[in-house]
C-alpha cells in the first residue's frame, strides 16, 4: 500500500462518505489498518451499502476493540452481514459500548447471532437499529399514501444529501412516462428503470444517463449541474493531504490521494486472489 496517503483526524468524523463506495470484505483489511492509525478522532462511521459480509465485519471489530476508540455512531446498513458474533464479542470485551450510541444494522439478514448482541446492548445506553426500522418504512410503504394536514409525507431509506437530490430528479420524470404509459421504478440508490409496453425493461444508472437516455421516449429532465469541483468537495468533506497541515497544498494534491488510496484498495483485492 502506497505510503503517501493517509486519513486525516478531520476526516475521521466526517466518515459518512465511505458509505457505497464498493468496498469488499478484503478491501477492508486496508481500511481498518487506515481507521486504526488515529481511532481517538472517529465518531461517526457509516460503511453502509458495500459488500463487507461477515468477514469484513469481524476486520473492522478490530477498530472497536482499541482501547483509543470513541466512535459513537456506526451504520452497517446493506452490507450482506448473516452474523453478528465476532461484533459482539468485540463490544463485550472492550470498552466501545461507553461510547458507543447508534448501532444501524438495517437490511441484513442477521440470524440467530443477534439475540446475544440484543442481550449485550440491553444495559448499554447503545440504540440497535435493525428490524424496527424496516417494519416501520414497510408498514409506511403499505399504506402508500399517508398525509399530516393534506400535505403528503414520504417514508424512505436513508439517504446521502446527493442521493436524495438525484433520486427527486426522477419525479417530474416518472410523471411524463405515466402519461405515456410506460410504468418506472426508481431503484438504489438512484437508477430509473423502466417497464416498456413490448414486455422489455431499460435501466439507467445516473441521472445524467437518464437525461440523455429519455430523449428517445420524448421525455425531458430538467437540466443537471455541472460535474463537481471533487478538490473543493473533498476539501469540504474534510480531506486533508498528508502534508496539508504544514503548507499550502497544491491544487490536486488531495483528489490525487483519494485516488490513490481507492487504487491501493483495488490493488490489493487482486494481489490476494493472485495469492490464492
Amino acid at each position: 500500500m502506497p505510503t503517501e496517503f493517509c486519513f486525516d483526524r478531520d476526516l475521521l468524523t466526517l466518515s459518512n462518505s465511505l458509505s457505497a463506495c464498493s468496498i469488499t470484505e478484503k478491501q477492508c483489511v486496508i481500511l481498518t489498518s487506515a481507521l486504526k492509525s488515529n481511532p481517538s478522532h472517529l465518531r461517526d462511521l457509516n460503511l453502509s451499502c458495500n459488500n463487507l459480509g461477515n468477514t469484513g465485519v469481524k476486520h473492522l471489530c478490530d477498530v472497536l476493540k482499541d482501547s483509543h476508540c470513541k466512535l459513537e455512531r456506526l451504520s452497517l446498513q446493506r452490507c450482506g452481514i448473516t452474523d453478528v458474533s465476532s461484533l459482539t464479542q468485540s463490544l463485550t470485551n472492550s470498552e466501545a459500548l461507553q461510547f458507543l450510541k447508534d448501532l444501524d444494522l438495517s437490511w441484513n439478514k442477521i440470524g440467530d447471532s443477534q439475540q446475544r448482541l440484543r442481550d449485550v446492548l440491553r444495559d448499554s445506553n447503545c440504540d440497535l437499529s435493525y428490524k424496527e426500522k424496516q417494519r416501520v418504512l414497510q408498514a409506511a410503504w403499505s399504506k402508500k399514501d399517508i398525509r399530516i394536514n393534506d400535505r403528503r409525507i414520504y417514508f424512505d431509506e436513508d439517504f446521502t444529501a446527493d442521493v436524495y437530490r438525484e433520486r427527486t430528479m426522477y419525479r417530474s420524470v416518472r410523471k411524463q412516462l405515466q402519461e405515456r404509459n410506460i410504468k418506472s421504478r426508481i431503484l438504489f440508490p438512484a437508477k430509473l428503470k423502466l417497464y416498456l409496453q413490448d414486455g422489455k425493461t431499460k435501466t439507467f444508472v445516473t441521472p445524467r444517463e437518464a437525461a440523455d437516455g429519455l430523449q428517445e421516449f420524448g421525455v425531458t429532465m430538467e437540466a443537471l449541474q455541472k460535474e463537481p469541483d471533487w478538490e473543493t468537495a473533498l476539501r469540504a468533506a474534510g480531506w486533508h493531504s498528508p502534508r496539508s497541515r504544514s503548507r499550502r497544498v497544491p491544487f490536486g494534491e488531495v483528489t490525487a490521494s483519494v485516488t490513490t488510496f481507492r487504487q491501493s484498495l483495488d490493488k490489493y483485492g487482486m494481489d490476494k486472489t493472485k495469492d490464492k
